[in-house]
């Protein structure tokens, strides 16, 4: 039996960058009963949207910092490819 204290809260979650190795995240994000993906965030607004209506998640953002600030997720998460790493680098301190 588990310690039901730890299971009560459910915590907000937001994707930065809506690439392919997204989806899996949002999948993850989405199977666990405590955590809701409340926010995505890409450069690119026809990846944005993409990920974002197969998901059904309201907040979408180009501008990672604004995301943070207006959503507040406990959990972030970075979904980047090597080919992303120019971009990816700038957002680093979201970890």
């Amino acid at each position: 039996m588990g310690d039901e204290r730890f299971m009560s809260e459910t915590y907000r979650a937001a994707i930065i960058g809506c690439g392919s190795i997204s989806t899996a995240h949002a999948r993850g994000y989405q199977a666990v009963e405590e955590i809701e993906l409340v926010a995505l965030c890409d450069l690119h607004p026809k990846a944005l949207q993409e990920r974002a209506d197969e998901f059904r998640v309201r907040g979408r953002y180009r501008d990672y910092r604004e995301m943070i600030e207006r959503e507040r997720p406990e959990l972030k998460w970075r979904a980047k490819t090597t080919s992303e790493s120019s971009w990816c680098g700038r957002i680093e301190k979201v970890s």
